[in-house]
């Protein structure tokens, strides 16, 4: 975990410096549940069951967004997040994403 944080960390500080932070959408999820052949080093308590399962265990899984001007850094969210990669891109070319693609703005 430290590991992680740090690396994110290091993404977002780039993007700052980069001064790409304001229009950057940052999306850190996990897959859904824990997975039931490493138990018990990973779990889903207090929910019942696991990755692959249909009960709240098998998807429920946390998400940090960042989100400049649209969502509120520091909250929290108690709703479900469904995250399609098309959806994404698709905001994204709609402000054209030739822009938001280029190398040293190029």
């Amino acid at each position: 975990m430290q590991e992680t944080d740090w690396v994110v960390g290091e993404l977002l500080k780039k993007l700052d410096e980069l001064e790409t932070a304001d229009n950057t959408i940052v999306v850190f999820y996990s897959d859904n549940g824990a997975e039931k052949l490493s138990w018990p080093d990973g779990g889903t308590s207090p929910f019942h069951g696991e990755k692959g399962e249909i009960w709240e265990g098998g998807f429920r899984a946390p998400a940090v967004v960042r989100w400049p001007g649209v969502v509120e850094p520091g909250r929290i969210s108690h709703e479900i997040l469904y995250f399609d990669d098309r959806g994404l891109l698709n905001a994204v070319r709609i402000n054209d994403w030739k822009v938001h693609f280029a190398i040293g703005g190029r």
